[in-house]
C-alpha cells in the first residue's frame, strides 16, 4: 500500500467453484503467519490455521506467500513460501488437507533456502 509492504496485514485465501463461470464460493481465510495483526479477524473472520504453529519446522516463518495447488479426490497439496524475516533463510513448505478428517497437516519442507538454495 502506497510502496509500504504490510505482510502484517495479510493472509493467503481461496474461494472454490464447480467452474471457472462459477457460481464461487465466499472467500475463506487460510493461512497467515506468526506476524499476523488478530485485528485483522474483522475481515472475513479468523484465519483456519496459523501455519506456524502447524508443526515446528515452521516457527520461524513470519509470513507465507506464493501457494501453489493440487487437488486430487481425497486431499488437497499447497506448496508456499515461508519467509523467515531474512534474505537468507525460509522454506518452501508441503501442507496437505485430507478431505476424510477435514486438518492441515505439515508434510515436509521441499527446498530450505540455507541449506538447499547455495546449490542452485
Amino acid at each position: 500500500m502506497n510502496g509500504i509492504q504490510l505482510f502484517d496485514h495479510g493472509w493467503i485465501a481461496l474461494r472454490t467453484a464447480p467452474s471457472p463461470s462459477g457460481p464461487w464460493s465466499p472467500e475463506r481465510k487460510l493461512f497467515t503467519g506468526s506476524i499476523y495483526n488478530t485485528g485483522d479477524d474483522v475481515i472475513i473472520g479468523p484465519p483456519e490455521v496459523a501455519l506456524h504453529l502447524l508443526h515446528a519446522d515452521l516457527n520461524g516463518c513470519l509470513v507465507f506467500s506464493e501457494p501453489a495447488m493440487l487437488a486430487t479426490p481425497g486431499s488437497l497439496y499447497v506448496a508456499l513460501l515461508g519467509a523467515e524475516g531474512t534474505s537468507t533463510n525460509g522454506r518452501i513448505a508441503l501442507i496437505r488437507l485430507q478431505h476424510s478428517t477435514a486438518a492441515w497437516e505439515y508434510r515436509g519442507s521441499l527446498l530450505v533456502n540455507a541449506q538447499d538454495g547455495p546449490p542452485f
